[in-house]
């Protein structure tokens, strides 16, 4: 996804803020995921310097709720826009201060196919449609994959690096 961003222009610079630690879901520790896109990044994106992951919110130690999250990274950006896919628009409203989000934030919207954006009812007033973005799998169904491997790249070679599922092996992520 991230090279598709940058390749069909989207965008010029993309900064990637791992999440931090949450309450309401069980995810692997934020420095892990911090350390995961730092080597996607490194393998993968080495020569480009339009790539920045921001560690704020690991650094924080929990979550913090992306309408702040996005007022930070606008103090340290300029021109921030929240990416998002479409599937997950019409919950905007009920996040942290969702109105203040959606009214406030330029978004960069990937109009999935299983989403599309005529099923969508409220838009926010600033967006950029980005049509037929379809990545083909979630990070719910690779943690599933990895869960219940039956090879040792985990059924996901392809998926992700192999730099990647050495470190899940190395820290033990997502497995039983």
């Amino acid at each position: 996804m991230i090279a598709e961003l940058i390749n069909q222009k989207i965008l010029h610079k993309i900064v990637l803020v791992p999440c931090g630690n949450r309450k309401d879901k069980q995810l692997t520790d934020g420095f892990h995921r911090y350390k995961m896109l730092q080597l996607i990044v490194e393998n993968q994106f080495q020569n480009l310097d339009q790539i920045v992951i921001d560690d704020y919110e690991v650094q924080n130690g929990q979550l913090v709720p992306t309408y702040f999250m996005l007022q930070k990274m606008r103090e340290k950006y300029q021109n921030v826009y929240f990416v998002i896919g479409s599937d997950l628009l019409n919950g905007l409203n009920k996040w942290v201060e969702g109105s203040k989000l959606i009214a406030e934030t330029n978004f960069i919207i990937l109009n999935r196919n299983s989403h599309k954006i005529d099923q969508i009812t409220n838009l926010p007033p600033h967006y950029e449609l980005v049509q037929d973005f379809e990545y083909g799998i979630s990070s719910t169904e690779i943690r599933k994959r990895i869960k219940n491997a039956k090879t040792k790249y985990f059924d996901c070679l392809g998926i992700l690096t192999p730099e990647i599922i050495d470190y899940i092996k190395i820290n033990n992520l997502y497995q039983e």
